[in-house]
């Protein structure tokens, strides 16, 4: 009902697509709110049943995370976060985070891409976001960008 349609931050036919790509996979494909800590310790199956479960997750960011979430973390939030996805050796994962330097020292060799996004509601601006992925996930040599 806004001045600000869906179209004006989305390539409508870009959603539509992605929209039946994922009505078509629905069943395999769980949504949460959770924290990440509690959703990765509290919903996740246990042992080795977590190898059939692939986790994306989107943590607060951390150089305008107060600024931008009504429940942000704190730099020991961070650490904790980092700590257990560290020592996990068979689920399945990746996030996405703010690019600064805590984040790179935080991840080191787990930061494995970064994505340039481009924000355009009020003002059209550019930022980087890195794509962060244990050694054992593989990813696609060439991925689409948009």
């Amino acid at each position: 009902d806004g001045a600000w349609k869906i179209d004006a931050r989305f390539n409508r036919r870009g959603l539509v697509e992605r929209i039946r790509w994922l009505e078509s996979h629905r069943s395999g494909i769980g949504l949460a709110n959770d924290d990440a800590l509690e959703f990765l310790s509290d919903r996740l199956p246990r042992g080795g049943r977590r190898k059939s479960v692939f986790v994306y997750f989107d943590p607060p960011y951390y150089t305008h995370g107060r600024r931008l979430y009504y429940n942000s973390y704190g730099e020991s939030d961070h650490h904790r976060l980092a700590r257990y996805v560290r020592r996990q050796r068979v689920l399945k994962w990746m996030m996405s985070y703010d690019d600064c330097d805590f984040i790179r020292q935080l991840y080191g060799n787990l930061v494995r891409d970064r994505n340039q996004l481009q924000y355009s509601l009020q003002n059209r601006v550019r930022a980087e976001e890195l794509l962060v992925v244990p050694e054992y996930v593989r990813l696609p040599k060439t991925r689409k960008r948009d």
